[in-house]
């Protein structure tokens, strides 16, 4: 009898086995195929079947409201759950300590799909601490779905960022990695961000560098309807936004500089602008 899954009896053995007298009878309401287009079992003198129908009972109904329920309720108080398809994005966001890695993740993602034009090839998330292979699934979910939302993706929701992303992610661990640099981004392909780092510092989200150039003050990543853009900039700061300004639409609400890698001003260096 199987009322579970299709695919937990090999079909075709099942058929052998009722031919030779092996098996004596089968009940079977799944298939390996639904609606089923190998009619042997379906018609076979020994076989009952059912179209599927194990959870159209009153019993199985009220069960199914039950564990809803439940799983709201258990959704609601922090505790873990269980048959979710994104469980690993749901149940992290909720351990403590967690949420905090898991907004900065989303938040770079955001950053470098609004400042890069070009599709990395390869991406690699670098943590100062070992990290879990659950909480990473839910830090590359997150890191998705910020990049593919910022890209004005539409469909992207947290169940299938990690399908439509299709880039590669890498886990790094570096004890050697700077204490309050939780996250640091690694890009590879042809944009001209190549590092990002963010800082989580109580329950405040900040960036902190680009390609190796350091923000003179950190960046606050708290607010989600801030849109932040990063740019390579060169020469006086104040040329550059006089320049970009009305580019911009006027919509700049705050910019941050850096300090070049080289400590020459004249070099290349980078700056966040708020929107």
């Amino acid at each position: 009898i199987n009322v579970a899954r299709g695919g937990i009896i090999d079909e075709k053995s099942l058929i052998d086995g009722l031919n030779s007298g092996q098996c004596g009878g089968a009940a079977l309401d799944v298939f390996e195929q639904e609606p089923p287009t190998d009619l042997k079992l379906l018609q076979h003198p020994l076989v009952i079947c059912t179209p599927h129908l194990g959870a159209s009972t009153r019993e199985a109904q009220k069960r199914v409201a039950i564990e809803l329920a439940q799983q709201i309720i258990d959704f609601k108080q922090g505790h873990s759950l269980f048959g979710v398809v994104n469980g690993s994005a749901v149940t992290s966001q909720f351990a403590q300590g967690n949420r905090a890695i898991l907004l900065l993740s989303k938040r770079l993602g955001q950053i470098i799909g609004a400042s890069s034009i070009s599709t990395p090839t390869q991406i690699s998330l670098s943590f100062n601490h070992t990290v879990s292979d659950h909480l990473f699934e839910a830090v590359e979910i997150y890191f998705s779905y910020g990049y593919l939302h910022e890209k004005g993706n539409k469909r992207v929701n947290f169940v299938n960022a990690l399908h439509l992303f299709e880039i590669k992610m890498k886990r790094i661990v570096d004890k050697n990695q700077e204490l309050n640099n939780v996250l640091v981004v690694r890009i590879s392909g042809d944009s001209k961000i190549k590092e990002l780092s963010g800082i989580i510092s109580g329950d405040h989200l900040w960036l902190d560098c680009i390609n190796q150039c350091r923000f003179i003050a950190h960046v606050p990543l708290d607010d989600e309807n801030t849109h932040v853009v990063v740019r390579p900039i060169k020469g006086s700061f104040m040329d550059y936004l006089r320049d970009n300004t009305s580019q911009l639409n006027n919509r700049i609400s705050a910019v941050f500089d850096t300090t070049p890698s080289t400590g020459n001003i004249q070099d290349e260096r980078w700056c966040a602008l708020l929107l």
